[in-house]
């Protein structure tokens, strides 16, 4: 072979290796994948308890300081579901918790079961769109209130009738503080379990790194197939110790969509709103979150929840007050455009304006978006300065006039957007970038300071701080 001939050869082979890696960057979907390398921190396969439950979460209900739920499936051979607790010293101190010499000291609560059908892939389960098999199942719930803020119980579910029962672990009730510091996140969403190894990993520094959370926030689309139980499993159980020992309050997406009502719980026993249609609000210390449901593809909200929204923001007396909802009426990028944007931005920004919302933090574009303060008016008149909080530069917002934050901070999973950002009519970004790595914010929420700091990881958790920002009023 000559020496153009070898030329010639080698750049077929760098375009095929070429072409081998962009499939892999894509097989995600329309959005890239920052790669996944399945070596490098796979978890370990969780270890089967004796009770079969699946996918357990612990959120939090109206109150977050006094009140915990809690959700499960199992299949409908376990039909005597319960959950027990008891108060423990520390999160660590688990192994005696249950035990005989505590049986006066647990507190055994029947759940609330109801039947569901769990859709589990048939043949290989780690693939993309396997196919499906329904089976019968029960999604079993429980919520617990009257708890001591500020405390740590150890919990596990089970059947009582049987005596089998989940791994023990914890939840820590919200301490009434001047002090709220939480995680936000979004679109986790994959479809293998590589895709969740990258979330697992991204949260799992979190957790580390912020010792100090009081919930982890989550803003649509944890999984890309609503019905696969599978993609629910690898979402809880790629990193368990963090899902089952952390308050985790999400939003509908637009891929998970009601499904989401099967595997958290939110709101309280007697008010089915939360779990039914989808849109519930919450409060911790100083700040009232009012949840909005985006998920059914729907051109415009139905008027039944824009009336619960205009209700929930009317009644608040909270200090700080932020909407979540998966879709941002606020975009730039590549669901700018889409009608049901446009119809939330015609719908959503009055109400939000009205009610003087001081952030509006959602997910589903995959980029990093950040608005100046804003109305449906125009940007709002406001201050700011560049401050160093805790060794690094924040830009601090102040004296706004009327004016509301959009936020976005880019996607927590594979996918990430890579197409391009838009001229948008009505759109005032601040910050506008592609990430192309996995995200997350720590926020903080101190007297009359709200600070948000977003971070991106490796696949080998080294993060690197991309924007902060924040408010004082």
């Amino acid at each position: 072979m000559n020496k153009k001939s070898l030329l010639v050869f080698g750049g077929i082979l760098v375009a095929i290796l070429a072409a081998i890696v962009v499939i892999g960057v894509f097989a995600g979907g329309d959005s890239s994948s920052p790669g996944s390398n399945p070596s490098v921190n796979t978890p370990a396969p969780v270890t089967e308890n004796e009770y079969g439950a699946m996918c357990i979460t612990v959120s939090a209900g109206e109150n977050a300081h006094t009140t915990k739920n809690f959700c499960w499936q199992t299949f409908d051979d376990y039909t005597a579901g319960a959950l027990q607790y008891i108060e423990t010293g520390s999160s660590a101190d688990l192994s005696a918790a249950f035990s005989e010499a505590n049986s006066q000291k647990i507190t055994t609560v029947n759940s609330s079961s109801e039947p569901m059908s769990i859709f589990l892939p048939i043949g290989e389960s780690n693939l993309k769109n396997p196919p499906l098999e329904e089976k019968s199942g029960l999604v079993h719930r429980v919520w617990l209130s009257g708890l001591t803020p500020g405390k740590t119980y150890a919990y596990r579910v089970g059947d009582k009738t049987e005596n089998k029962w989940s791994e023990a672990a914890t939840f820590t009730t919200i301490p009434e503080s001047e002090k709220t510091s939480f995680i936000y996140v979004t679109d986790p969403q994959g479809f293998t379990q590589s895709d969740y190894n990258i979330w697992g990993n991204l949260i799992a520094n979190a957790a580390e790194n912020h010792k100090d959370t009081d919930f982890i926030l989550n803003l649509g689309d944890v999984v890309e197939e609503d019905a696969n139980q599978n993609q629910w499993k690898m979402f809880t159980e790629t990193v368990p110790d963090v899902i089952r020992n952390n308050t985790f309050l999400s939003v509908a997406g637009n891929k998970d969509k009601k499904s989401v009502m099967n595997h958290f719980t939110f709101g309280t026993k007697e008010n089915r709103t939360a779990w039914i249609s989808g849109y519930y609000s919450f409060e911790c210390n100083n700040i009232h979150f009012s949840v909005l449901y985006t998920g059914d593809n729907e051109k415009d909200l139905p008027k039944s929840q824009l009336k619960w929204l205009e209700s929930d923001l009317q009644n608040s007396t909270a200090k700080w007050n932020i909407v979540l909802m998966h879709k941002s009426p606020v975009s730039n990028a590549n669901h700018y455009n889409d009608a049901e944007i446009l119809a939330l931005k015609e719908q959503v920004i009055p109400v939000i304006d009205k009610y003087n919302v001081d952030a509006v933090i959602t997910g589903h574009d995959h980029y990093f978006f950040r608005s100046v303060p804003m109305t449906a008016n125009g940007p709002a008149e406001c201050t700011s300065e560049e401050i160093t909080i805790d060794g690094d530069t924040v830009k601090m917002l102040s004296d706004i006039k009327d004016g509301t934050v959009y936020f976005m901070n880019g996607s927590s999973g594979a996918k990430q957007h890579n197409g391009k950002i838009y001229e948008s009519e009505g759109v005032y970004p601040d910050e506008a970038f592609l990430t192309q790595l996995p995200s997350y914010s720590y926020c903080t929420v101190e007297g009359n300071r709200l600070v948000i700091k977003t971070y991106t990881a490796d696949i080998e958790g080294n993060e690197t701080l991309i924007d902060a920002w924040g408010i004082t009023k």
